[in-house]
């Protein structure tokens, strides 16, 4: 199999990926998580019929354990499509085994990605999405009017400065939230019922909107607390400091054996939500892009796509044609490794 064989498959076999992939799924599930805890009520009338006589299915229960395992669930959702978008965005441009990239990847690798995306020029992160910068925009269209090109010139860089402010909120998000994700995938290592049950008008309280904080089982020192993603709140509750524990605190914490929680910063679904959005249409802007290479709408020019603002829709992205005199602009240009 040639090099030119094997960029031809890996074309056909990139666009039968992404017809059969959904970018909108975990922003689905998300919505959907936060449509059931806004009807908590019914379900706590479906949930008590299905517990009857195993469990009490009261209000604490309702708005206690089932509310913080939803939020966890919510937060589990959008820290696993920021992974999704972290993977894409480091095989997506591979023009030969884009497959074996994305189909199996170590979780190490893809936690780099945050930092590498820290460190990138606005030039480097533009060409990840694919998109030409001014100088190679200039470049292309050096043999051609000014006023035939310089709006587009000017939407690109105006409009992909959402990229820049969206990609550095995603990564921050992921950051802040990465210790309280991987506890979750661990199950045992959350309280979903931390304290004592709700008063009356706590539970009123949570009723009527929903903001809460995760809690965490954690047994490390505040400094490999820190590395493992958190959102720089390191105060920790002791849950049962009884006088067999007090005297021994010190070596117990040194040694990783000092049961604590770990409670997150508020967490608003709505916020949840809007970074999901945030993170689908980037994901649309990198297929996109990327399958006008594999299987490209029109010869000899590229369609781009980046976002724009729009106060009345949600997902508004802008298609920039580009038909330079010369040959349209190759993958090969987008050098960006992770």
């Amino acid at each position: 199999m040639t090099p030119d064989e094997l960029k031809v498959i890996n074309n056909e076999q990139m666009i039968a990926f992404f017809k059969g992939y959904d970018y909108t799924w975990r922003l689905t599930k998300i919505l959907s998580i936060n449509y059931i805890i806004k009807n908590r009520e019914n379900l706590k009338s479906e949930l008590s019929d299905y517990y009857e006589g195993f469990i009490d299915c009261n209000d604490n229960y309702i708005y206690g354990s089932v509310t913080n395992g939803l939020a966890f669930s919510a937060l589990s959702e959008l820290l696993m499509q920021i992974e999704d978008f972290f993977a894409l965005l480091k095989h997506i441009r591979n023009d030969q085994e884009f497959i074996k990239g994305i189909t199996f990847y170590y979780a190490s690798d893809i936690l780099k990605i945050g930092d590498k995306l820290k460190q990138m020029t606005k030039k480097e992160l533009l060409h990840a999405f694919m998109i030409p910068d001014e100088e190679m925009f200039q470049e292309i269209f050096k043999d051609v009017p000014e006023e035939n090109w310089k709006s587009s010139l000017n939407d690109l860089n105006s409009d992909c400065e959402l990229i820049i402010e969206y990609v550095d909120e995603i990564v921050d998000t992921f950051n802040k939230f990465r210790f309280f994700y991987n506890q979750y995938k661990h199950g045992l290592t959350v309280a979903l019922k931390p304290f004592d049950n709700y008063s009356e008008e706590g539970i009123e309280a949570r009723k009527k909107e929903f903001k809460t904080s995760v809690v965490s089982y954690d047994n490390s020192t505040l400094e490999r607390t820190k590395r493992g993603g958190t959102d720089g709140n390191v105060a920790f509750v002791i849950p049962n400091l009884t006088p067999s524990i007090a005297p021994h605190l010190e070596e117990l914490y040194n040694n990783g054996n000092l049961l604590r929680y770990h409670m997150s910063s508020k967490i608003d679904m709505l916020d949840l939500i809007e970074s999901s959005k945030k993170i689908c249409l980037l994901n649309m802007i990198l297929i996109n892009n990327r399958l006008d290479y594999a299987d490209p709408e029109d010869i000899g020019c590229n369609n781009i796509f980046i976002p724009t603002r729009n106060k009345t829709k949600k997902f508004m992205h802008k298609n920039i044609k580009l038909v330079p005199k010369g040959e349209p602009i190759k993958l090969e240009s987008f050098n960006v490794t992770f």
